[in-house]
């Protein structure tokens, strides 16, 4: 029983992944779609940024915006990995995309969803996952490289990004944890 949940864990692993491939500060990553974070469909330009007032959020948190008659804390990602000191250079801003990521399994009425600015989209794409890599830069932030038609891009964990998010935030629960579980319950079925 053992070495059939191997196979199909090792099959799973070469299974293509749908990921949004994007830019952060020149560098190629791979945003995935998967059975922990889902990419909705609110991939866009910047609309218009609520600020929040400073000293409330975490330097990286650019403010609010409505998506979908929703507001959204918007979160410049270069910036929260540490690849950004400070905002994005002038005349940037043209490539510039929001894209929103979801619960896999929402709570009911209190889902966690995270807007979050990228440098540049390029597109949505399927791309098979290699090994894991070890020592990245962005440490347990990028959990593969992923060869796509722009070149390797660092596949990022975003549910572990949208953790530490919460975290700063100083939210209630982790991503996906279901209301009243402590956290070493949250991954049992």
């Amino acid at each position: 029983m053992i070495a059939e949940e191997l196979a199909a864990q090792a099959e799973d692993a070469k299974a293509p992944e749908w990921c949004y491939l994007v830019s952060l500060s020149g560098s190629l990553y791979a945003l995935p779609d998967n059975d922990r974070t889902v990419l909705l469909p609110f991939i866009s330009s910047i609309p218009q940024v609520t600020p929040l007032p400073s000293g409330l959020v975490p330097p990286y948190i650019l403010g609010l915006i409505n998506v979908a008659q929703r507001g959204e804390l918007l979160i410049d990602l270069p910036r929260m990995l540490g690849l950004r000191n400070g905002p994005l250079p002038p005349g940037a801003a043209e490539g510039r995309r929001v894209l929103v990521v979801g619960e896999a399994t929402p709570p009911e009425m209190a889902e966690y969803r995270l807007a979050f600015a990228v440098d540049f989209g390029y597109e949505l794409l399927q791309a098979a996952r290699p090994a894991p890599v070890a020592n990245h830069a962005l440490g347990a932030f990028v959990t593969a490289m992923v060869d796509t038609p722009h070149g390797d891009a660092a596949r990022l964990d975003l549910e572990a990004i949208c953790n530490a998010v919460l975290g700063d935030l100083g939210a209630d629960r982790q991503w996906n944890q279901q209301p009243g579980l402590l956290e070493e319950d949250a991954d049992e079925p």
